[in-house]
């Protein structure tokens, strides 16, 4: 099965009435008072353990189950599978799944979460489950209570909170950048700020956290940078693929290509300054590039983008196909690591518009039908679609 038991796969007795009876369960799963996953958690189920099916129907997303103590309640339902059914989410799963040696990752532009009572999550994170490695960019406020570097505290944002605490029920472990950074100020929580952010199965990858840190000061009124980007720094588990990814949020103005290119020029000279003690720098995320002749002005000399072609990473182009902007890129210095990535898989766009747009629309006809429809459509899913590459380890690594 393989990543399958990556999962909560259900075993079905099929009875008169057609549904099924049991769930065993391979993966820790929490049965929730309510078809909710801000609700308390009645008891954890460890793998091995069985339910029982109280109905073939979810509710809000969630299978009604009773667990061996007694306790009736929910498990999200990307935690089953139901094999008299092929749900979406897991027709994503069998598309995406992957081969011995491979990690699948996705980079995503979430559109300001944390500051949208809207977010549909249970529809982003099915989106996000195929994958090893979740880079992401605009949180505009963290998930849960803590101390900025320079002492002060703050607090966890709810819908943050729903988000991450989502992710983790399906398996995902996070890691966050100790602090807020913004063009002009930070601490905001709100979009004039952005925190960087990780989502990772640790049955993968592992991170080293004392070399994970923004690449530049000061974090707001940079000189260089609207945004700072941050590094992150992971290995397999295996210790035969150790890399960074720098996740990055380029200057937005359509007018600051300079600006962009600036900022692309310091990010590989603070690669190239850490050279010695790591060679296998991605830098991932919404770079803002405009165009593909922007593309070729900025990109530094010796690198390379798996979206060299330029496709539009935009949801707007959708609807609007001479508005088609290649805002999204994975780039890396090709002598080092070329071999490290799966080249003919190369990078794929995740049609978020064709997948939910029409049920959208459908139950909110006036928003999309309103020239503003992308940031009506954006609260609730994004304006960005994500993109997705695969990595390739098991041989030796090169550093």
């Amino acid at each position: 099965m393989g990543k399958m038991k990556l999962l909560v796969l259900i075993f079905f007795l099929f009875l008169g009435n057609g549904y099924a009876q049991t769930a065993s369960v391979l993966r820790n799963a929490h049965v929730r008072q309510r078809p909710d996953t801000d609700s308390p958690s009645l008891v954890k189920m460890e793998p091995g353990k069985t339910l029982k099916l109280l109905s073939e129907k979810d509710s809000l997303g969630f299978y009604h189950v009773a667990a061996p103590t007694g306790e009736r309640g929910y498990v999200y339902r990307t935690l089953v599978r139901l094999s008299h059914e092929n749900p979406e989410w897991w027709n994503l799963m069998e598309t995406a799944s992957l081969k011995p040696g491979q990690l699948n990752v996705c980079s995503f532009n979430i559109k300001w979460l944390g500051s949208s009572k809207s977010k549909e999550n249970h529809k982003l994170v099915d989106l996000l489950v195929p994958y090893d490695l979740v880079i992401v960019q605009e949180l505009v406020a963290p998930p849960y209570d803590g101390v900025y570097p320079g002492g002060e505290t703050y607090e966890g944002d709810v819908e943050s909170t729903a988000f991450f605490d989502l992710m983790s029920d399906n398996g995902f472990r996070s890691f966050l950048s100790n602090e807020d950074t913004g063009k002009n100020k930070n601490h905001t929580g709100s979009a004039q700020s952005e925190w960087f952010v990780v989502f990772y199965r640790d049955g993968v990858l592992r991170i080293d956290s004392n070399r994970c840190e923004f690449i530049s000061s000061p974090l707001v009124s940079n000189s260089t940078f609207d945004r700072v980007p941050y590094r992150f720094q992971f290995s397999t588990i295996d210790n035969t693929l150790d890399f960074s990814v720098i996740n990055v949020h380029l200057a937005s103005d359509e007018k600051a290509e300079p600006q962009r290119g600036k900022e692309l020029i310091a990010i590989t000279d603070y690669a190239k300054s850490q050279w010695v003690n790591e060679k296998d720098f991605l830098i991932v995320g919404d770079m803002n590039i405009q165009s593909c002749s922007e593309f070729a002005s900025v990109l530094p000399v010796q690198w390379q983008s798996l979206n060299d072609e330029c496709r539009a990473t935009n949801v707007a182009s959708a609807k609007n196909p001479d508005n088609q902007k290649p805002f999204d890129h994975v780039m890396y210095f090709s002598n080092y690591t070329s071999r490290d990535l799966d080249l003919v898989y190369d990078m794929q766009v995740v049609d978020l518009f064709n997948q939910y747009f029409p049920q959208w629309a459908a139950e909110n006809p006036n928003a999309a039908a309103s020239s503003s429809w992308v940031n009506s459509f954006g609260s609730v899913f994004s304006d960005h679609y994500p993109v997705t590459f695969k990595m390739v380890y098991g041989v030796a690594d090169d550093d």
